[in-house]
């Protein structure tokens, strides 16, 4: 629901047009259910999700300049 509420207050893009950044294999899947776009973002003090995380994600990064180095 917050991502649907999200997409609302952005005036309503079609979900394939919003990326979401989690650091949450939950949140990934629910993102990526709903149709939006995802990337999975590592946390250390989660390290034993990051294969959930790079599961869930359309594109899992360890570090900000590995997402920027995909565009």
């Amino acid at each position: 629901d917050v991502y649907r509420e999200a997409q609302r207050r952005f005036g309503g893009p079609k979900p394939g047009q919003i990326t979401v950044f989690e650091d949450s294999p939950a949140a990934l899947e629910t993102a990526r259910d709903a149709g939006f776009r995802t990337v999975g973002i590592y946390d250390a003090p989660i390290d034993e999700c990051w294969p959930r995380v790079q599961a869930a994600a359309d594109l899992a990064c360890k570090t900000w300049q590995d997402w920027l180095s995909q565009l």
